[in-house]
């Protein structure tokens, strides 16, 4: 794919995923090297993306609640294994 591509490049670290779709995000999360992180741009699915390798969010409910969205990342980070 082309994101898989451009995970190859080493100025481009990361990409935010978007769409929702908890099966296009594992697609994406299976087609790029391990070091290249995934984030969540939508807050309700931020703990099944990590769940399946994503690595966090880039948050709107931040703004308004950042201590909550920080202790949900955290807690789903101390959940996954090493």
């Amino acid at each position: 794919t082309t994101l898989a591509k451009l995970a190859t490049i080493p100025t481009i670290i990361g990409v935010k995923e978007a769409s929702g779709n908890v099966s296009q995000m594992a697609d994406i999360v299976r087609a790029v090297p391990d070091a290249f992180l995934v984030l969540s741009g939508d807050d309700a699915v931020t703990v099944p993306l990590m769940s399946i390798g994503g690595r966090g969010v880039i948050s709107v409910a931040s703004n308004q609640i950042p201590r909550e969205m920080a202790d949900m990342v955290e807690a789903a980070k101390a959940s996954l294994p090493d």
